[in-house]
């Protein structure tokens, strides 16, 4: 069976623009990822890319959330999850879930925001991301 053969800019292009968004999407910049991130998606679906794909719903998550669109972020934050936990991803299943917390947060939902936050705070506990680990534990003290 031959393998798919993907041109390599391709590859490139998503890695380069998905990690702009994953960026943006924590830096809560809406033109980069109002520029960028149908693309990440896009590329990342045609070239079946999970990692990036789970980046782009995350990062839609922040912009939906910067819209005040916070059901919509949260649909797109267990679209990321899915993803990154058919990869079993930790680091970036952590993340998902501290953004998680704080969409919730801001629906008002404090005890599920807790449960996300220490969620998160398992996955990077398992990795020992001593300052993703300091990050959420300062968020849940707010």
């Amino acid at each position: 069976m031959k393998a798919l053969q993907v041109p390599s800019s391709l590859f490139f292009e998503l890695e380069l623009i998905g990690l702009l968004v994953d960026a943006a999407a924590e830096a809560q910049n809406r033109e980069v990822l109002q520029e960028y991130l149908a693309r990440v998606e896009a590329l990342a679906q045609g070239l079946n890319n999970h990692l990036y794909l789970g980046i782009a719903h995350r990062g839609f998550a922040a912009l939906l959330s910067l819209d005040g669109n916070f059901a919509a972020a949260l649909e797109r934050l267990d679209q990321a999850i899915e993803s990154f936990t058919f990869l079993g991803l930790a680091y970036q299943l952590g993340r998902s879930h501290a953004q998680r917390a704080s969409v919730l947060a801001m629906l008002g939902r404090n005890e599920d925001a807790q449960q996300a936050l220490h969620q998160s705070l398992d996955y990077y506990n398992r990795l020992g991301a001593t300052l993703a680990i300091e990050k959420t534990r300062h968020m849940l003290d707010m």
